[in-house]
């Protein structure tokens, strides 16, 4: 079973073609298509696209579907999912789906996630993207993971305007694990302190970081084979000689380097980390 054919059609942007097809699920199956049938425990945090996190979004929005549980129902048939949102998404609830309402930016609404007693085999968190809660998010959940269990966080390129500017200040989150796998330790953790991060370190096993590089070139490789290509193409995309008369190409070349220039210090450029898997010891 093919789990990006199945996010296609499930019109979730985890896929390669609907939105920017970030092509998150070719690297999802490697991890989980061994695992497919069990009985797994598998909680995501966001769970629809046009939240308060964009400028034109809400909190009391009205969704038809959920894309990308329903994409995780049809590829893992025997998980007990759970979802989490800051939006009330409770009229989906059924057997296999449950949800809690829980704002990332409060720990005491977390906590309603950890009094479940759930232990969990994956947490994905494709939320707000803001850093602060994703490191929020990481220190009340990622206890919550058996042993061996995988915690992913989506989308750590980009930051919401809408939330990062007014947060507690704390390090981007690609940076503060990069620092871990440098160091073997966190540093530098802001407003969220530093005692709790060192606190989980005797329980991280592994951390993998993977690049927009590394996922669009597996993406364009897929939709090449299957006849398909992204809603919103990607720099990368229009950069192909077809494309160069093409003034998206040249809209997003200079969206590129404004924020390059932006997000670099002295000599030095940030890689753009997409995806982070860190794993349960």
């Amino acid at each position: 079973m093919d789990l990006t054919a199945i996010a296609n059609e499930s019109l979730t942007d985890k896929g390669t073609v609907t939105g920017l097809g970030h092509g998150y699920t070719l690297f999802y199956e490697l991890l989980l298509s061994s695992r497919r049938l069990e009985p797994l425990n598998f909680c995501e945090i966001g769970l629809c696209r046009g939240g308060p996190e964009v400028e034109d979004g809400a909190i009391d929005r009205t969704v038809e579907a959920l894309p990308s549980v329903a994409m995780w129902h049809a590829y893992l048939p025997n998980a007990k999912l759970f979802g989490v949102d800051i939006s009330d998404f409770s009229s989906f609830e059924s057997d296999w789906f449950r949800f809690v309402r829980a704002d990332c930016g409060d720990a005491a609404q977390l906590q309603k996630v950890v009094d479940l007693e759930v232990d969990f085999d994956v947490i994905l968190d494709d939320g707000s993207h803001a850093a602060f809660h994703q490191q929020q998010t990481f220190l009340r959940l990622f206890p919550t993971l058996k042993s061996g269990g995988l915690f992913i966080i989506e989308d750590m390129h980009w930051q919401p305007d809408t939330y990062e500017f007014r947060l507690p200040e704390v390090p981007l989150t690609d940076e503060l694990f990069r620092r871990f796998i440098r160091d073997g330790h966190f540093s530098d953790s802001g407003a969220l302190g530093l005692d709790r991060w060192r606190a989980l370190e005797p329980d991280i096993k592994n951390v993998f970081l993977i690049d927009e590089d590394w996922l669009y070139g597996h993406r364009r490789q897929y939709n090449a084979r299957h006849g398909l290509g992204p809603d919103q193409p990607t720099l990368a995309d229009l950069a192909e000689g077809r494309h160069l008369t093409d003034s998206r190409f040249w809209r997003r070349l200079a969206g590129r380097v404004l924020s390059e220039v932006k997000g670099s210090s002295a000599g030095s450029r940030r890689p753009r980390i997409k995806l982070a898997i860190v794993q349960k010891a």
